[in-house]
Order: C-alpha cells, then sequence, then structure tokens
C-alpha cells in the first residue's frame, strides 16, 4: 500500500515565512497503481493553516515520489491532523512538531547578536556551562553538531574564547 516517511527541511516554505517545511517521501509499497494521492480533511488547531503537497496523479508501484508540505503551527507544538487519500483509501497523519523544529535558524554578526541578547536577557537566553562532554561529544564541535540536530539555530562566529558557542534562532512567526 502507500507509505509515507517525513523530515523536516529546515528552509522557509515558499507559501509562507511562518510554514515549516516538511518533505513528504510518498512510495507505493504495493503491486497496484495509485492514483489521485492528495491531502484531504484537515483537522488543524486554531491559527494553524497548512499549504498541502502537490497531488500525485499517478504512482506506480515500487515507485517513490517527494512533496513539501507546509505547516504554520502557530507558535505551538499541537499535531497538524489531515488525511491523505488516495485510489487504495484514506489514511489519517498527525504530524507533532519537535520543539526545535518550530524555530528558524538565524545569522547574525556578533556585534548585533550582543546588542540584541542585551535586550532581550532572561527573556529567551539559554545559558549552560558543560563541565564533562560524553564519550561520543569530544570535542566543542561535535556538541555543536548535536545541539544542532536538536534545534534549528546558527552558530555566531565570535572572538569570546574557543571554548564557548553562541548560537542564535527566532519562533516562525
Amino acid at each position: 500500500g502507500l507509505g509515507i516517511t517525513y523530515k523536516y527541511m529546515r528552509s522557509p516554505h515558499l507559501f509562507s515565512s511562518n510554514m515549516v517545511s516538511i518533505e513528504l517521501q510518498i512510495t507505493n509499497h504495493g503491486n497496484v497503481e495509485l492514483t489521485d494521492v492528495q491531502c484531504s480533511a484537515k483537522n488543524l488547531s486554531g491559527g494553524m493553516s497548512m499549504s498541502e503537497f502537490a497531488e500525485i496523479t499517478k504512482l506506480m508501484p515500487k515507485q517513490t515520489l517527494m512533496g513539501i508540505l507546509g505547516i504554520d503551527f502557530a507558535d505551538s507544538s499541537q499535531a497538524a491532523n489531515f488525511e491523505i487519500k488516495s485510489s487504495a483509501g484514506t489514511s489519517k497523519v498527525s504530524i507533532k512538531p519537535p520543539i526545535g523544529e518550530l524555530i528558524r535558524s538565524i545569522s547574525l554578526p556578533e556585534a548585533m547578536f550582543k546588542e540584541e541578547r542585551n535586550k532581550l536577557r532572561g527573556m529567551t537566553e539559554s545559558t549552560c556551562k558543560v563541565q564533562q562532554l560524553k564519550a561520543d561529544l569530544t570535542t566543542l564541535r561535535d556538541l555543536q553538531s548535536k545541539i544542532f540536530e536538536i534545534a534549528n539555530v546558527a552558530a555566531i562566529s565570535h572572538n569570546d574564547g574557543d571554548n564557548v558557542l553562541l548560537l542564535a534562532g527566532q519562533t516562525m512567526c
């Protein structure tokens, strides 16, 4: 039958900059051609909106096609619920975003970062000292990569020493 996997693209959606771009990999695992694969019956919480992927008119057996979905989660971690229908039937889909995907990375010069940080002190700032890294995190670069897996933030180039990471992001809306 129809199989769908998805991943967050961490890039702006063409329909709206408030939307999270999600790449769908739509696969026909069956032996029969599927037709008219599309979104239907959206059930979104208040303020949320969705830009559907383009309808797939024909999906041959064992074929995989991509679609791009845009969801404005309206600064909420509530799931987007909808259905995907095809000639094979209808499937319910629920996409609940990890908090780190509701952030857009932003790149700033160090001076602007510090200026903005001083304006926002305490509101949206997180600071910590890492005493000992796990065995698989042997360098600051490894730690930075692990943080990027969790949250869509950008590293800020700076002159505060080799053992300091400055990271910046903003909410999608």
